[in-house]
């Protein structure tokens, strides 16, 4: 073999280790990838379902997601997704991602269950900055505090009383903690009093 057909052999099995190199990178990526949205569907499935337990609903949520956009009359600054549950054809809870933008720390990100009725189902707190020890009392695995939401609604609870008791309200606050309870129970009542007034619209069964 010649110089120049060693050079072109070379060159050929350069280019096949390049291609597969190239084409095992790509392989893992995309099964890197669809293993993690897999791994995220799953998480929100799971978060979802925290504050659905006591509804029976047969739909996939995921496909039922939408979008408020009028994200101002709720009192966020970014849009709001939020999931449909049903049953059949019928809407039996609706799911709402709401954000308490005024937390001690930090935004404070919430999970909300709504019956069609506008009662409380649960609410779940799924990401926050809050201080270790007092304000974290507003996840469910620290504190059975954010249960106390639980079946409440505007007509259970006059929406002048939604404020923690140190503010004249109707909920507890934490001890040591106030800031980030009246943070949440603030974006609880903004949810209410918008679902309220925009129910025929979020229900909408399309």
């Amino acid at each position: 073999m010649n110089a120049g057909q060693m050079i072109v052999g070379n060159a050929r099995k350069l280019g096949l280790f390049v291609f597969a190199s190239t084409a095992l990178v790509f392989i893992m990526f995309f099964v890197t990838r669809t293993q993690i949205q897999a791994n995220e569907r799953q998480v929100m499935i799971t978060q979802l379902n925290s504050v659905l337990a006591s509804v029976h609903y047969d739909n996939d949520l995921l496909a039922q997601t939408r979008t408020l956009t009028d994200v101002a009359a709720t009192g966020v600054t970014t849009p709001m997704p939020y999931y449909l549950a049903k049953r059949g054809h019928a809407v039996v809870a609706l799911v709402f991602t709401v954000t308490a933008p005024d937390g001690y720390s930090g935004p404070i990100q919430m999970l909300i269950g709504v019956t069609p009725a506008g009662d409380v189902l649960a609410v779940r707190v799924i990401a926050h900055q809050e201080t270790p020890g007092l304000g974290d009392g507003i996840e469910i695995r620290k504190s059975a505090w954010i249960t106390q939401f639980d079946h409440q609604s505007l007509g259970k609870t006059a929406v002048a009383d939604w404020k923690v008791k140190k503010d004249g309200g109707a909920f507890d606050q934490m001890t040591g903690a106030t800031i980030t309870p009246r943070a949440v129970v603030k974006a609880i009542r903004k949810l209410l009093v918008y679902y309220q007034a925009n129910e025929a619209r979020l229900l909408r069964n399309d």
